[in-house]
């Protein structure tokens, strides 16, 4: 089954009709597993691209650099499964 929102996906899952594979984070009560394929883990990487000479290139540097924080924080790569 395909749902057109992570959200629906988890709302599925979260009443036995669904397992839900999604990047966002767990709702409706529901846990996060990392999924493995033998010593591979499945993840999303996440790239930020601009024009060198863009006029906007340190601001947009420095977003990305919060960003890039921001997801260490709340997705560090050791534990078992992310945030609770």
């Amino acid at each position: 089954m395909e749902a057109n929102s992570g959200r629906v996906a988890q709302a599925l899952a979260a009443n036995g009709s669904a397992v839900a594979v999604v990047t966002e984070d767990p709702a409706f009560g529901l846990r996060p597993l990392r999924i493995r394929a033998g010593a591979e883990t499945l993840g999303v990487h996440l790239h930020a691209v601009w024009r060198h000479d863009h006029f906007a290139a340190d601001e947009i540097a420095a977003v990305a650099d919060r960003l890039r924080a921001f997801v260490r924080e709340r997705y560090p790569e050791d534990g078992d499964a992310g945030p609770a």
